[in-house]
């Protein structure tokens, strides 16, 4: 049994493009309605970050490996790369910010809060309180509105719209458990680390080597750490290691240990130690049970409505 590799698409249904710097994009999920009738595919956004605001009730949300369900005020964060489809009743929709990288940190940069790293790499589902979604659906109805009905300074107009929607999410994450939410204590330090780990992880670097290539000492990469996520800099290097092998099992017919070569351990016997301590099944057994999830979606229980994005 082999899995598909997920396709990649600009805005959905398009073929993959390099994107203009500054780009932004606003539609509703059911102005392509016809090309996917509520049913969309995995796939991946390679060149650009979305966020979704849902409303209607009924249908699922995939995110790598997990499923979630959608309800009413859902709001949704997919990063570039992150791979995620859904699965939705007639009646539900959602209005889609899908933005550029170089869009993304233009906007994170006139704001104060730290973790940008984090919000640019993991991605989240979250079931809006009533006291949040109201504000959520000013932002996004005024940001298609203003999208279908440009006026003077468009681009400035959007672009206020989508740095007040994400500084919102950035604290409806705060209010959520400290293992699940994007940090906001980060310092550039941290970042440059999380940045460093995307790189490198499969080469095994120690701590000492990373702390050596940020100029700083194991010591102070360990408190930024613990500060930022409380998870100390290895916790933070096994949790990217585990999520990339998972997107490998998941999306590839690579075997078990083809994965672990792939993602740096040469002793595929020390990858499947590894492995089951971080999800509590051998790698084998993780794919099979996901496989047969995706092969029967109706059997398959519904993940929490934020995930940390494993």
């Amino acid at each position: 049994m082999t899995a598909p590799l997920p396709p990649s698409y600009f805005i959905y249904g398009e073929s993959s493009r390099p994107v203009e710097l500054g780009y932004l994009h606003v539609e509703r999920v059911s102005d392509r309605q016809q090309l996917h009738r509520g049913k969309v595919e995995r796939h991946r956004h390679p060149h650009l970050h979305q966020l979704s605001l849902w409303h209607g009730n009924g249908g699922e949300y995939h995110v790598e490996g997990e499923t979630h369900a959608l309800t009413r005020d859902t709001l949704t964060w997919m990063p570039m790369g992150v791979i995620h489809g859904f699965d939705i009743a007639e009646e539900s929709d959602a209005i889609v910010i899908s933005i550029s990288d170089t869009f993304l940190r233009a906007q994170l940069s006139q704001v104060s809060f730290g973790g940008h790293e984090q919000l640019v790499h993991d991605p989240a589902v979250i079931a809006l309180d009533p006291s949040d979604a109201g504000q959520f659906r000013h932002y996004f109805e005024s940001a298609a509105r203003e999208y279908a009905f440009p006026g003077m300074f468009q681009e400035t107009a959007l672009g206020a719209l989508t740095q007040l929607a994400l500084v919102s999410l950035v604290r409806v994450a705060q209010g959520r458990e400290r293992s699940q939410r994007i940090p906001v204590r980060a310092t550039p330090l941290f970042e440059q680390f999380l940045a460093l780990v995307a790189q490198h992880f499969a080469e095994r670097w120690g701590i000492e080597h990373y702390a050596g290539r940020l100029a700083t000492t194991p010591y102070k990469l360990n408190q930024v750490c613990l500060a930022a996520t409380g998870l100390r800099p290895s916790d933070l290097i096994r949790k990217h290691v585990v999520q990339e092998a998972k997107r490998l099992l998941l999306f590839t017919a690579l075997d078990a240990a083809q994965v672990g070569f792939s993602v740096g351990y040469e002793d595929a016997a020390h990858f499947g130690r590894m492995f089951s301590r971080a999800t509590g099944l051998s790698p084998g057994a993780w794919r099979a049970d996901q496989w047969r999830h995706m092969a029967h979606p109706s059997q398959r229980p519904l993940a929490a409505a934020h995930p940390e994005g494993a």
